[in-house]
Parts: structure tokens; C-alpha cells; sequence
């Protein structure tokens, strides 16, 4: 009866010092998995910029078709032979246009790079919390439940804990073999 109560009671004093943090990772996990999703997102839409490259170079070989104050122009696409209608804006030249396209072209290309690089880092930390939150499911030790505390305040997932008596940490001595 002594052994079944002594793990009762330290296994429910682990549940409850475990609550709190896998509330923590579970959010941290959920804002990884937001920026997954927004970072995959304008991957995709960088990768889309081909248009603008070509609105570049279709405004470049015909500006003297555009007129100023005009919203749009119609040009012929000597790539394939089709016809291409060109937004503008109505403030600038039609050098300035092709000009605001080839430039909106570059950033695309730059931010699939960096883009790139993000979502890797992104995948990272996803794995790294989720093995976390794993672990945390599965244990009941307080000084490893504490310990792991310690590497998320470290690692800036989790916010430090106030202290009443100040910032004294609690350190745990280990338990003697028994």
C-alpha cells in the first residue's frame, strides 16, 4: 500500500507540474505551425512572380503604346503571341512601371530564399517542441519535469517563473538511493 500511494502522489504532483508547461509548449507549437503556414504561403507567392518579370519586359519593348493617366495597356506577349493586359499605375511613366515590376520581381526572388530558410528553421523548432511535449505526456518526475522547465526558460519558449521571495531559483537535490 505504501509503494501504490508514493506513486500515486508523486505521479499527481508530476501531472500537475507538467500542466503548465505542455499549455505552454501547445501554444508555442500552435504559433509554429501559424508561421509554417504563412511562410509556405508567400513561398508560393514569390514563386508566382514570373508574371511580373514578363509585365517588366512587355512594358519596356512597347512604351510608346502607353499614355499617361491610362489604368491598363494591351500588349502583344512576343513570347507566346497572345495578348497581355498590363496594370499601371496611373501616377507614374511607363518607364516607371516596368521599372516598379522589375523591382517587385527581384524582392520575390530574394524572399524565396529567405523565405526558404526560414521554414527550415520553423521545421526545427516544431520537431524539437513536439519531442518536448512527448516527453512531458509520458513523465512524471518532477526533477526531470523541472530540469526540462530550466532548458525552455533557456531557450526562450517558456517566460521564467516569478518567485514570491524574489528570483531565487529552487534547486533540487538529488534523492537518495533508497
Amino acid at each position: 500500500l505504501e509503494y501504490y500511494f508514493d506513486k500515486k502522489t508523486t505521479s499527481n504532483r508530476g501531472r500537475q507540474k507538467s500542466s503548465d508547461l505542455i499549455k505552454s509548449v501547445n501554444g508555442s507549437l500552435d504559433k509554429m505551425y501559424l508561421k509554417k503556414q504563412r511562410l509556405s504561403e508567400d513561398i508560393l507567392k514569390a514563386e508566382n512572380s514570373e508574371d511580373l518579370r514578363l509585365y517588366g519586359e512587355l512594358l519596356t519593348a512597347n512604351l510608346h503604346l502607353v499614355k499617361p493617366g491610362m489604368k491598363q495597356v494591351e500588349v502583344l506577349n512576343y513570347y507566346d503571341g497572345s495578348m497581355v493586359t498590363i496594370p499601371l499605375d496611373v501616377k507614374q511613366t511607363a518607364a516607371k512601371n516596368a521599372q516598379h515590376y522589375f523591382k517587385k520581381y527581384g524582392k520575390s526572388k530574394t524572399a524565396v530564399k529567405e523565405k526558404q530558410v526560414q521554414l527550415e528553421e520553423n521545421e526545427a523548432e516544431i520537431k524539437y517542441l513536439e519531442s518536448v511535449l512527448t516527453y512531458l505526456e509520458n513523465t512524471d518526475d518532477v526533477n526531470e519535469i523541472e530540469s526540462l522547465r530550466q532548458e525552455l526558460v533557456e531557450t526562450g519558449y517558456v517566460r521564467r517563473r516569478k518567485q514570491v521571495g524574489g528570483f531565487r531559483e529552487k534547486k533540487y537535490k538529488p534523492q537518495p538511493y533508497k
